[in-house]
């Protein structure tokens, strides 16, 4: 069975947190309390690759530079960063790193947002969504958000590839397109999106930037 990581050296945040994830989620758990701890859970347990996503206390007694973060996205797991740094400057350098989020432990509702992302992305990687933009790196910003949901991400470039992919990949279940793409294509998509019963949602490059600077 998938479990969730929890890397967090405070024993009470960390003993509520678990509760709440094995009681109201029902998946199981594995806690550690340093990077050394979970530097052993990833490295020498023989079921290291059976965490489906890491909830990642920024700052641990013995690596108070946000390492935890960088390590374990680097064993390829989603990783949620939980902290009490709101800085502007910190906000955005754990950003750079791709996580899937990063929440304040200050805020009273982050226990249960931490839990519906656990929950959201216990899901997502069922779900197949496909992105369209002539734009290269618009296209590939996107597939790394999404990506780092754990969707299943497809990409296309124009609309004839989109309607391609589409009949390929039937189970798709969403369709994110730009709005400036070349009318036909876009008219085309949303068509053959809405006939086949997917949702469809134009975007534009300007919304992509602000998103990028969130």
């Amino acid at each position: 069975m998938e479990k969730v990581l929890i890397v967090e050296d405070s024993k009470v945040f960390a003993r509520i947190l678990i509760r709440r994830i094995e009681d109201e989620l029902f998946f199981d758990t594995c806690w550690a309390s340093n990077f050394e701890e979970a530097r052993y859970l990833l490295d020498e347990n023989p079921d290291g690759n059976i965490y489906f996503v890491a909830l990642l206390d920024l700052h641990l007694p013995d690596a108070a530079d946000g390492r935890i973060v960088d390590y374990v996205i680097s064993k390829g797991i989603p990783s949620i960063v939980f902290t009490g740094d709101v800085e502007d400057a910190v906000r955005d350098r754990v950003w750079a790193k791709k996580v899937v989020d990063y929440v304040s432990k200050e805020s009273p509702d982050s226990l249960d947002y931490l839990c519906s992302l656990v929950r959201r992305i216990s899901l997502n990687k069922f779900i197949h969504i496909l992105v369209v933009d002539d734009s290269t790196t618009v296209r590939k910003h996107l597939v790394r958000l999404l990506s780092a949901h754990e969707f299943i991400v497809h990409e296309a470039g124009d609309g004839d590839t989109a309607l391609n992919v589409l009949e390929r990949h039937p189970e798709t279940k969403a369709v994110i397109t730009d709005y400036f793409m070349v009318v036909t294509s876009r008219a085309r998509v949303f068509w053959a999106s809405r006939r086949w019963g997917r949702s469809a949602t134009a975007t534009s490059r300007a919304a992509m930037s602000s998103l990028d600077s969130t």
